[in-house]
């Protein structure tokens, strides 16, 4: 049976190996999701920000792989001195299972919502929270293919757990060796300091004065480039304190535009862009941002039925219009004036490239 100390030391190698997968684990999605979307990746970028992208999303990565160690290094601490190391060894295999869980299912779901939104995750997936649910779990019936997507997540979880197993069991004596060759006081306080120190650095993602922070993702040139930076727990993490921001009573638009009237605001961003005869009108400013021409409808309801159709903005029973034929007789109430028109309305709705739009589409 081995010491106390040399079995603290075995301890917390395998955790550090445990560490050191789910960095690599996490690197490795960075790279497919880049090579998957790479046509987002814009002319003239070279291999300094590809280099930027990974060498920061690693700070990223030691966070969440760190966090998820915290509590096994915690019991090995504790337990270690009282010869239980089994209970830190239970309590490491259990997050290592656990961690690799989250971590691949974080993975499959991202790439069809980045394809979807051009982004990993934002606070609109909390939104659906509160949206019409059985809508919601038809259209991912419908549209995604369930069955594979959980084979697929259950397959890659089964795979990292059996590299893990594969990682784990390679010999690490010389090492352990090296750290329980003294066993002196000084020596053990020395190493003790170094896994603190290490750990503190690997958990903040920083050794510096501030731990790694949402604004340093921003450090290429490339847009896209800049949204591979955090890993998908790191962006769920943001996107349900930008969910809790918004909804909070001091949150909303006025987090935004503070006490500036929201036509004033419109006026300021948008006013290079519209003419003198289109400055006075409001819905100028929100055909400037959905992108779409005027139309000779009335825009009014065309804003509302696009706005409704958006993510976690749904109107009470806006489900009865949720098919092409719906939309039609919408259309046919709100506009009596030519077909054109409300063949106009219709693509206006369609406008917006969700689940739900995909849906009504077919």
């Amino acid at each position: 049976m081995p010491g106390k100390w040399p079995a603290f030391v075995a301890e917390f190698l395998a955790q550090l190996k445990i560490y050191l997968f789910a960095v690599v684990y996490l690197g490795l999605f960075r790279i497919l999701l880049i090579f998957i979307f790479r046509s987002k990746i814009e002319a003239g970028v070279d291999s300094s920000d590809f280099i930027l992208a990974m060498g920061h999303g690693f700070r990223f990565d030691s966070t969440v792989s760190a966090w998820f160690m915290l509590i096994p290094l915690l019991a090995n601490v504790m337990f270690s001195p009282l010869n239980r190391t089994a209970i830190s060894t239970a309590l490491r295999t259990g997050f290592s299972i656990l961690m690799l869980f989250m971590l691949t299912l974080s993975f499959v779901l991202t790439i069809p919502y980045f394809r979807e939104y051009d982004s990993q995750y934002d606070y609109f997936v909390f939104e659906l929270l509160f949206d019409d649910r059985p809508a919601i779990l038809r259209t991912m019936l419908q549209e995604y293919n369930l069955l594979g997507n959980l084979a697929l997540i259950i397959g890659l979880w089964v795979l990292a757990l059996y590299l893990l197993n594969l990682w784990q069991k390679t010999p690490h004596k010389p090492v352990l060796r090296l750290l329980t060759y003294s066993s002196d006081r000084y020596s053990k306080l020395a190493i003790s300091v170094l896994i603190a120190v290490l750990f503190f650095g690997a958990v903040r993602g920083s050794f510096g004065s501030r731990p790694v922070m949402r604004k340093w993702a921003d450090v290429t040139t490339d847009a896209f480039l800049n949204k591979t930076v955090m890993n998908p727990l790191k962006h769920l993490q943001y996107a349900y304190k930008d969910f809790k921001s918004i909804n909070s009573k001091t949150g909303g638009i006025r987090k935004f535009l503070g006490d500036t009237p929201v036509k004033e605001a419109a006026e300021q961003y948008f006013a290079a862009d519209l003419t003198d005869e289109q400055s006075g009108d409001l819905a100028h400013y929100l055909l400037r941002v959905a992108g779409v021409a005027l139309l000779s409808c009335p825009i009014t309801y065309l804003l509302w039925l696009w706005r409704a159709m958006m993510p976690g903005r749904s109107c009470p029973n806006m489900h009865r219009w949720i098919s092409l034929s719906g939309l039609k007789r919408l259309a046919s109430r709100v506009f009596s004036s030519t077909a054109s028109c409300r063949q106009q309305a219709i693509r206006w709705a369609l406008y917006r490239p969700s689940s739900l739009v995909y849906r009504i589409r077919a």
